[in-house]
């Protein structure tokens, strides 16, 4: 294409058809060959869907130009969407002194940063135990990911999550299947929590389903 068109045409050619992928992508590549960092931001910034290796390439092309603020923000959006292997990358955009408070802020807007389990990995790694707890507190499910880990600090609310997550499937549960399923979960919270706490979680739904005899079957065996 290039030997067929000169470097303006072929620019002009590209900014026609930016809205397609593959031609944002060779003007993208093009600006980029021709050093032109300005260009290459101003392409990714204006894409509806940004790629992640486009990201990539703005991220660079943020410090090529000493532009560190919108490299600070691109990072943030990167760890909370893409995972903890752009941890470091944000990390060295901080002084020590700098970052306790970037990290208050990832925590206080964490439904726009994160997503998935990209949060509590940042938790894990910047050792906020409180907000660790708050968070399993608000989503029961995850507790299993990182249950081990609160046990040292919080033993009994680290328990009472379990119990409210067991009670929570047990709820929905319909199925020799899905008992299973809560009986799996009562394990992890013995292998977390100790097989003496999980005694009255097992009385409790022993009582509330006495009358399904599938699932009293299974919960017997979680008492063996």
């Amino acid at each position: 294409m290039k030997e067929k068109l000169g470097d303006e045409d072929l620019d002009e050619f590209l900014d026609q058809y930016l809205d397609i992928p593959d031609m944002r992508e060779r003007a993208i590549y093009k600006a980029e060959n021709e050093k032109n960092s300005e260009r290459v931001i101003e392409l990714i910034e204006s894409a509806d869907r940004k790629r992640q290796d486009w990201l990539d390439i703005l991220y660079r092309h943020y410090g090529l130009l000493g532009r560190i603020e919108e490299q600070r923000e691109l990072a943030k959006k990167l760890v909370g969407e893409y995972g903890m292997d752009y941890y470091n990358r944000l990390r060295k955009l901080y002084s020590d002194n700098e970052w306790s408070p970037v990290v208050d802020t990832l925590i206080e807007n964490n439904l726009y940063y994160f997503q998935g389990s990209n949060y509590y990995k940042f938790l894990l790694k910047e050792r906020r135990n409180e907000a660790l707890l708050s968070y399993g507190q608000a989503s029961p499910y995850m507790i299993t990911e990182f249950g081990p880990y609160l046990q040292d600090h919080y033993p009994e609310e680290v328990a009472v999550i379990f119990q409210d997550f067991i009670h929570q499937e047990a709820s929905k549960a319909t199925n020799r299947k899905d008992y299973q399923g809560v009986s799996r979960i009562i394990k992890q919270m013995q292998k977390v929590c100790g097989y003496e706490a999980s005694l009255p979680v097992i009385e409790k739904l022993a009582t509330d389903y006495v009358k399904r005899p599938a699932f009293i079957d299974e919960l017997q065996k979680m008492k063996v």
